[in-house]
């Protein structure tokens, strides 16, 4: 979200942003990156013994780092339209403008990564685990009747999926479609576009300080609710459990992940949170609020970082021990606004510049490439996983020091590279470079040309319908 035409001064404190974008995009990859290494093991009892090392579980409950992703996007929202709201007004008529832009934005780039895998993925490789088909736990009846449901592809699932649901990704409905393994990660994308609307109508809609305050404060609460209710009636997780076979099957027929985890309805309090930031950090800007004289306060907010962690690992509660239904509502409620929470302040001390030490590390010049590059290298890095997956040749062995492939082989260009053996820091630095360097080049080809277009073919339309008028900034 940014205002078209000259940048204002005030994005320049904004630097923070590349840098939490790149970190928490690599947190993403370096999760998903240890998937394929968990589908075709010979000693599964390994895997179900690192669960008892609590340090595991930062890992296993990294979940919760989306989060980041919700209250940025909320964040960038409304700060940005209030800076393009100095100069221009904004009325019910520019929210359906608004959101086609936006929708443009996301499934310009989205829509060739949907076709691809719709046609030329399945394509793309062979080995012994392309499609071959293993055994579903939560089909178990089913199989018995139906053979053909007693299986499903590596590969293969994901292309017939896609070739199904297709038009539902492109509406951005697909965060409400279950059982799909079509691009799951891109729940996330419909999701932020949901809020995205939600966003736009509190901005245009509330005018007054007060009007802003009542509609975030019962649209968070809102938030909460939702997620206490469905854990109370569908009798759900407290939070996503990463167990085996949720990782061997991406998700697919988890509840928790289905009914509270990627719907749109139940990530309002962090983006609520991100809205009421924007609104926050513009005010103090304005007033030239004195946040220097706060600073003996610091330790609080360097203590953010460890509190994140805690936050994490309390999820490991429920691995042992599923929980009363009291704790598992109030965990569900509360666990991903409290990281929504810990970010926003955060965020709002490194624009203000309240410290130096966390500021020094996200503010680094060294992330402004690869922060442009999240989209894209959350967009392509699943395809990546999934490949190497069914590549696999040899099935993994792992332990307690080692968790990653045995070897790796047909990975065409990469072929020699993946012939070696990997730690569990080697197996995630491979994906991450990879995607990053898959995205700087869909970026250039690709993303960054169909942005323009349709930025250039909106700003020119704005110009010939107002001919005699300055020209007004859109919402990008």
């Amino acid at each position: 979200m940014s205002p078209v035409g000259k940048s204002d001064p005030r994005l320049e404190r904004l630097k923070s942003i590349n840098g939490i974008r790149t970190l928490s995009t690599s947190l993403v990859i370096m999760s998903h990156a240890f998937l394929p290494a968990l589908i075709y093991i010979d000693n599964p009892q390994a895997v179900e013994e690192t669960y008892n090392n609590v340090a595991n579980h930062i890992f296993s409950n990294g979940s919760i780092i989306m989060q980041t992703f919700f209250t940025i996007s909320g964040f960038l929202l409304v700060y940005n339209l209030q800076i393009a709201a100095e100069k221009n007004s904004y009325e019910w008529l520019t929210l359906p403008r608004g959101v086609l832009l936006r929708w443009l934005r996301l499934t310009s780039a989205y829509a060739l990564v949907l076709a691809v895998t719709v046609t030329w993925m399945r394509h793309a490789g062979s080995g012994p685990l392309w499609q071959v088909r293993h055994y579903s736990m939560t089909t178990t009846n089913e199989a018995i009747n139906n053979k053909s449901n007693f299986f499903q592809p590596v590969v293969g699932t994901e292309a017939r999926d896609c070739a199904r649901n297709w038009w539902l990704h492109l509406v951005l409905l697909n965060n409400y479609v279950d059982g799909s393994e079509c691009m799951v990660h891109t729940w996330y994308l419909a999701a932020d576009f949901h809020l995205y609307i939600l966003g736009i109508i509190i901005f245009v809609s509330c005018r007054t300080t007060r009007a802003r305050i009542v509609s975030l404060s019962l649209l968070f609460i809102l938030g909460l609710i939702t997620s206490a209710l469905h854990t109370y009636f569908q009798d759900l997780d407290a939070a996503v459990i990463f167990s085996p076979e949720t990782i061997r099957w991406t998700f697919k027929h988890d509840r928790t992940y289905n009914h509270v985890y990627k719907r749109s309805h139940t990530n309002i309090s962090c983006y609520v949170l991100g809205l009421a930031l924007g609104y926050i950090v513009y005010y103090a800007q304005k007033t030239n609020f004195d946040v220097q004289k706060y600073k003996k306060y610091r330790i609080l907010l360097w203590s953010a970082f460890p509190v994140g962690l805690l936050l994490i690992l309390s999820a490991s509660l429920f691995y042992a021990d599923r929980g009363s239904m009291p704790l598992r509502m109030a965990y569900a409620a509360l666990a991903r606004p409290l990281d929504g929470l810990l970010l926003a302040c955060y965020i709002f001390s490194s624009v203000l510049k309240y410290e130096d030490v966390y500021r020094g590390v996200v503010e680094w010049r060294g992330w402004t490439v690869p922060g442009r590059l999240s989209f894209s290298a959350y967009l392509l890095h699943a395809s990546f996983v999934r490949y190497a997956a069914g590549v696999q040749t040899n099935i993994t062995h792992s332990t307690k020091l080692h968790m990653g492939y045995t070897e790796m082989q047909h990975f065409q260009s990469f072929k020699t590279l993946c012939l070696m053996k990997y730690v569990t820091v080697q197996l995630f630095l491979f994906f991450l470079v990879v995607s990053y360097l898959a995205a700087f080049v869909f970026s250039i080809v690709v993303e960054a040309p169909l942005g323009q277009l349709v930025k250039v073919t909106f700003e020119t339309r704005r110009r010939n319908k107002n001919i005699d008028e300055k020209p007004e900034k859109i919402i990008e």
